[in-house]
């Protein structure tokens, strides 16, 4: 959003505050509430009759998987129909979970991949995850640069061809406390889901029900 908006007054809603709810007016200055509650008149404002609704912040979706592709399949919603779908279900920010990049790679990688996709084409604020593909000295001394950046969090995985054992898991909490990070671990048993795969296929038992069970 630009700083030249013009001021918008939402006029007769039910404003949700953080505990309670008050009937009013919003008034919106370029990317700011500016003020609320009661009723506000400016004649430079655009107004919209919020009478009857509720007027609320801005969701957060903090798991999101635009431009994704894992080469057997590929997700339908790039930053462009993506964010403007979340736009218009009152979603004002995603935090998109980047997919693998090469074997290898630095954590910036995918980062830097992913703001490709994004720039010029999402229609509102975005971030992003780190994802973890191996663990080793130089992975762990790039936590602080990529906190830097403001991507305090981090994926991992202890399934599919990126994960992680229990000992580099350890590595990577004490990295990430280190530097004030959050980790989300994508956790199923690798060894058992391989092993009720192989059961049920060998059995022809293809349905869909089967993936849950395995």
């Amino acid at each position: 959003m630009g700083q030249n908006l013009q001021k918008i007054i939402l006029k007769n809603g039910r404003i949700v505050l953080p505990d309670t709810i008050v009937k009013g007016d919003l008034l919106v200055e370029g990317e700011k509430i500016s003020d609320f509650g009661g009723t506000i008149t400016d004649a430079k404002a655009m107004v919209v009759d919020a009478k009857g609704g509720y007027i609320l912040a801005g969701g957060i979706d903090v798991h999101t998987h635009f431009n994704l592709d894992i080469g057997i399949a590929r997700a339908q919603d790039d930053f462009f129909t993506g964010t403007r779908a979340a736009a218009l279900g009152g979603t004002t920010m995603i935090i998109d979970h980047p997919g693998f990049g090469p074997a290898g790679c630095s954590l910036f990688h995918q980062i830097e991949k992913y703001h490709g996709y994004a720039r010029g084409r999402a229609v509102i604020d975005y971030a992003f995850h780190g994802v973890l593909q191996h663990v080793n000295d130089r992975i762990l001394e790039e936590f602080s640069a990529l906190a830097d950046q403001g991507i305090t969090s981090l994926k991992t995985y202890t399934t599919y061809d990126y994960r992680l054992c229990d000992s580099r898991l350890l590595q990577v909490f004490k990295a990430a406390r280190k530097n004030g990070l959050v980790v989300a671990v994508h956790a199923e048993d690798h060894e058992l889901i391989q092993t009720l795969v192989k059961k049920y296929t060998a059995q022809g038992r293809k349905g869909a029900v089967f993936h849950g069970k395995s």
